[in-house]
């Protein structure tokens, strides 16, 4: 018999993630024009320093979002700001389990030992993404 192998044995997930079902609030309140990178960063700051996580051992950092928007060419270095960082990073986007992509090319990146510590941070200003896009916000 085979022993199950992990695909990443040196990964590990610091701390879990929190989600809720009232993403029209981004859409339709004031929330609308909160740049939601920083809103984001701010929220991973608070998190990591609640959790006792040492700031100062990350790396790198991998950044996620599912709808694109205006400023993400400078998500990382922004989110990295909010940690009180200087960290190199990129942002990657796909229309479906961005945070699960998010977290396999960190975790590949720890795994080929390119950096010891990856941050990831995803985000999104909706649940349902293209449709959220358009002015009418049902589906068809």
């Amino acid at each position: 018999m085979v022993e199950n192998e992990m695909l990443f044995p040196r990964a590990r997930i610091p701390y879990g993630t929190w989600g809720s079902s009232y993403f029209p609030a981004w859409q339709m309140s004031c929330l609308a024009e909160v740049n939601i990178a920083q809103f984001a960063g701010e929220s991973m700051n608070r998190i990591l320093g609640l959790r006792k996580v040492p700031k100062h051992l990350l790396e790198y950092l991998v950044i996620g979002s599912t709808v694109p928007w205006h400023w993400k060419f400078w998500t990382a270095p922004l989110v990295s700001s909010c940690l009180g960082q200087r960290l190199p990073g990129y942002h990657m986007e796909q229309a479906c389990a961005t945070g699960l992509q998010a977290v396999i090319c960190a975790a590949a990146d720890v795994e080929a030992r390119a950096n010891d510590v990856v941050g990831v941070l995803t985000f999104d200003r909706t649940s349902d993404s293209p449709v959220g896009v358009f002015p009418e916000r049902r589906t068809h």
